[in-house]
């Protein structure tokens, strides 16, 4: 299966932002709520061969705040192929886009790509979550590709892959007897006015987090590691 979604935001004579584009398709549905879109998930998607594209414009001085409804199951296809999701991400000049969708939850035996890209326009600001979770209740966690990469005007910022599952070296990372279940990375672009605790990094219980500053970015990796390697997160 193939879909392409796509939204687009602007700003009216009086400087509101308001939605000019919202095209859904397939299992991609976009709803309007309010100050907020949402995708809806309709039907049983990713499965394996399935190529989703999602695009998101936040027109100059507009802001936008997007999440979903629930969160995506990546299982596998009788192609054995792998599925593709793929965001495309434009924040034009001074616009601001929150994009905090609910987790993506690799299923055992699935073969899933998540790929994010990020083009930011002078003055834009982003808050950006990903939230993977490595196999369900008493289950195995799929393959899981994720990028993610961020620009300002065509200057790279930030570009950072993970890849998890049973073919993965390392995907257990960073205790081999314990692997992870859940990595949540989030990004968000710094004001000249913010101050960072660069490389910090807390611990509390099974989870670990670690933030950075990148090129004017605060990035933040947190990852949980369950004793009980069946435990859902």
């Amino acid at each position: 299966m193939q879909a392409h979604a796509h939204v687009r935001v602007g700003c009216d004579q009086t400087g509101r932002t308001v939605v000019s584009s919202l095209r859904s398709d397939g299992p991609l549905q976009l709803r309007q709520s309010s100050d907020k879109v949402y995708l809806v998930g309709a039907g049983a998607a990713p499965l394996g061969g399935d190529d989703l594209n999602l695009s998101i414009v936040v027109g100059s001085r507009a802001k936008l705040h997007m999440s979903s409804v629930a969160a995506m199951l990546a299982q596998p296809g009788a192609s054995g192929e792998p599925s593709c999701f793929t965001t495309t991400i434009v924040v034009e000049p001074e616009a601001v886009l929150d994009w905090s969708p609910l987790p993506t939850i690799s299923v055992h035996r699935s073969n899933h790509i998540n790929n994010v890209s990020v083009e930011l326009g002078r003055g834009a600001e982003l808050y950006l979550v990903e939230d993977c979770r490595l196999g369900r209740w008493n289950e195995k966690s799929g393959v899981l590709t994720s990028t993610l990469r961020i620009e300002r005007e065509g200057h790279a910022l930030l570009h950072h892959a993970n890849r998890f599952g049973d073919d993965s070296m390392g995907w257990s990372w960073p205790n081999a007897d314990r692997p992870v279940r859940r990595v949540t990375t989030s990004v968000k672009t710094l004001t000249g006015n913010e101050t960072t605790n660069g490389g910090d990094v807390v611990e509390f219980g099974e989870f670990s987090q670690a933030s950075m500053t990148v090129n004017g970015l605060q990035v933040t990796v947190g990852v949980s590691r369950p004793r009980d390697t069946t435990e859902a997160v």
